[in-house]
């Protein structure tokens, strides 16, 4: 069983066991149909998730080369990059790991939150999980994020393509929330937040490009 998001869609899916999955955008989850005998998920993109407690049938999540083990618990995988996963903890414990090289391991709780680059966790910090979910209740949450980055979000949230016309510009970074905001109304921020220069080739086709001041 695949289901599947569109760019521009977000949906909550209900799983055999009555766990919960929020799949982002341009996102997709894979299971077996005996899902509550072997509870494994393949995971393509982002998704929060609310494990039903099973101390019998751990729930496991394979994204990239990483599984992330738990038996009850609450917490968001981002593994919309395809050499990196980002795993963080809303409630609960997590352990995470190598598929290529299972001794790469971490254990996570409440509000921290790795980051694996490849096979190797590179990041363990503390992090708000609040701001990490946000985007299950439609809010954008930017904090310190390129506006590369942030374009890439964009393009997921609002099914739109977005285009720099220097480098220099995608380096820059943003800090914000957004809360059920149109598409108009983010890039009209960002344009006032980082002196930009906004075009629309189309509703759904953004031209970013410095903003040329007069003498």
């Amino acid at each position: 069983m695949t289901i599947k998001t569109q760019m521009g869609e977000r949906r909550e899916v209900l799983l055999p066991d009555s766990s919960r999955v929020f799949l982002n955008s341009n996102s997709s989850i894979t299971y077996h149909d005996n899902f509550t005998d072997e509870r494994h998920i393949t995971l393509t993109g982002e998704a929060f998730f609310k494990v039903t407690k099973n101390l019998k049938k751990p729930f496991i999540i394979s994204s990239n080369n990483t599984e992330t083990k738990v038996l009850g618990t609450s917490f968001n995988i981002n593994a919309t990059n395809n050499n990196k996963t980002i795993v963080s903890v809303n409630t609960g414990k997590v352990l995470v790991r190598s598929k290529v090289s299972p001794k790469n391991k971490v254990i996570l709780t409440k509000n921290q939150q790795v980051t694996f680059l490849n096979q190797t966790p590179i990041i363990l910090n503390n992090t708000n999980s609040d701001d990490l979910i946000a985007w299950t209740k439609n809010i954008i949450v930017l904090n310190n994020e390129t506006l590369e980055n942030t374009a890439k979000i964009l393009e997921n949230w609002y099914n739109v393509s977005i285009e720099f016309k220097d480098k220099k510009t995608k380096q820059e970074t943003i800090t914000g929330k957004f809360n059920n905001e149109t598409l108009k109304n983010v890039m009209t921020s960002i344009e006032l937040l980082k002196d930009l220069k906004i075009d629309y080739l189309t509703p759904n086709h953004i031209i970013i490009r410095k903003n040329q001041k007069k003498n």
